[in-house]
């Protein structure tokens, strides 16, 4: 047991020389930069700006000038075209020549187209009709069958001024009574229009001129004058009181061979113009014929042959066309008489 444990007391002291007699590490000094040379952890670090930033700078410099002088070089070539004129030989020229045709055709196909047929459908439907009715029917022929005088009607009521001045209505009003119909559309239809739903002939603003040998009558206004015209008395001439150089006649003659009226147009042509200008008309529900201006109507009844004739100025000025249709509406076939003509 003793020799064991100076084995153990050996190897120890043995370990132990061989620690001292070892030779030390040598010492390093370190030498620590002063902390303001020393980066903060916080601090970003920047990339340093070369000299492609300056190169951009040029880049966006140059294409702005570029768009500068596109913009002024657009400008230039606005004004240019904006003042340059289309030399005469390329501007469209049928442009006008177009219009002018339209207009022609159209003045012309309205002036007869109304004339002629309101003219119709004015006498066959108004006689003996009652007063609204009467209107109604007027009311599309005044509007449209007076183009001619359509100047001269200052109110649009039917009647031109001179018509105005011959019944007293007021020509700056179109209904002079206040009834609802204009003042034009109560003469035609033989109504007063200074008095409502009063008869025309009741009215004193007209005449009836009988005429008892051939047996008619009409309505005529009570300032004109109606008279025989020259030695014949079949011809009866109705001056109005004025200066506008119309006036309207009736001649009458024998159908002393019974013609029809159509025989009657064409053997008549010297004196009422090609048959041609004439279209199937209706006067106090007799068969005749009327111009196409509406001036003057071919009838025949008792034998006799009538033409009753609305005579326009040489300046072709028309201001007493309603009267005429106030006198076609009123006509009247009569009993032949032997007495002479007369008037009341």
């Amino acid at each position: 047991m003793f020799k064991e444990q100076e084995k153990v007391n050996t190897i120890v002291n043995g370990l132990a020389s061989a620690a001292e007699s070892k030779t030390p590490d040598p010492v390093i000094k370190v030498h620590a930069m002063p902390s303001k040379f020393v980066m903060s952890s916080k601090q970003s670090v920047r990339p340093r700006v070369t000299g492609g930033g300056r190169t951009k700078k040029l880049i966006l410099i140059t294409i702005s000038l570029i768009l500068v002088i596109i913009i002024i070089i657009a400008a230039v070539f606005l004004v240019i075209n904006k003042f340059t004129t289309v030399p005469i030989e390329n501007q469209p020229v049928n442009i006008n020549d177009n219009r002018n045709e339209v207009v022609n055709e159209n003045t012309n196909d309205n002036t007869n187209d109304n004339t002629n047929d309101n003219s119709n459908e004015n006498t066959n439907e108004n006689t003996n009709d009652n007063n609204n009715n009467r209107n109604e029917v007027i009311n599309e022929n005044t509007n449209d069958n007076n183009n001619n005088q359509s100047a001269l009607d200052t109110d649009n009521d039917g009647l031109s001024y001179e018509e105005e001045l011959v019944f007293g209505t007021n020509s700056d009003i179109e209904d002079t009574d206040r009834d609802g119909y204009k003042d034009g559309q109560e003469i035609v239809s033989l109504y007063n229009p200074l008095v409502p739903n009063q008869n025309l002939l009741l009215s004193g603003l007209v005449k009836k001129f009988i005429g008892s040998s051939q047996g008619y009558a009409f309505l005529r206004p009570s300032s004109w004058t109606a008279k025989i015209a020259g030695t014949n008395v079949n011809n009866i001439i109705v001056l109005p009181n004025s200066e506008t150089g119309e006036s309207f006649s009736i001649n009458i003659s024998a159908n002393t061979d019974n013609k029809s009226i159509t025989e009657i147009l064409n053997s008549m042509s010297s004196v009422l113009g090609s048959p041609t200008n004439y279209q199937n008309y209706s006067l106090t529900g007799a068969s005749a014929y009327r111009s196409l201006d509406g001036h003057r109507v071919l009838a025949v009844n008792n034998n006799f042959i009538f033409v009753i004739s609305h005579e326009v100025n040489s300046s072709g000025g028309i201001n007493f066309a309603s009267i005429f249709e106030m006198m076609l509406n009123s006509f009247e076939w009569l009993v032949v008489e032997t007495a002479a003509d007369n008037e009341q």
